[in-house]
């Protein structure tokens, strides 16, 4: 199975994931329907993306190396140790909180500033659109 989480109805498949698809087929032999059921897709998509890269499905497995390697990518700047890895954690943890006080102290001030000179500054529910 892949390792894509399952799409919303309005969302596109991600170019890897048709790519790997479109791979599985023509490596494993399978029956359209097999796939189909793999993959959870509608026959339609996989009518397109055959006929998409049916001309060369060589060059699928040349672009599917290629998109993983870009996914891969993002994933460079990850520290490679494990106390590397801790420290940055800990950083990120201390940036949280942070902003966590700032959002606070931005809640506060316009609560205050609501309460002592009356301002409508939060936006109210249901108010009109000008």
């Amino acid at each position: 199975m892949s390792t894509y989480k399952k799409r919303k109805p309005y969302e596109r498949y991600p170019e890897l994931f048709k790519l790997e698809v479109v791979n599985a087929y023509y490596e494993s032999g399978c029956d359209k329907k097999m796939i189909l059921a793999k993959y959870e897709i509608d026959h339609s998509c996989l009518r397109d993306w055959l006929k998409k890269y049916d001309y060369n499905w060589k060059k699928v497995v040349l672009l599917l190396s290629k998109e993983r390697v870009n996914d891969m990518a993002k994933y460079k700047d990850l520290p490679l140790d494990r106390a590397e890895a801790q420290r940055a954690y800990k950083e990120l943890q201390e940036q949280l909180e942070l902003a966590r006080l700032e959002a606070a102290g931005y809640r506060e001030m316009v609560k205050t500033a609501e309460e002592e000179f009356g301002l409508p500054i939060r936006k109210k529910l249901g108010a009109k659109q000008s």
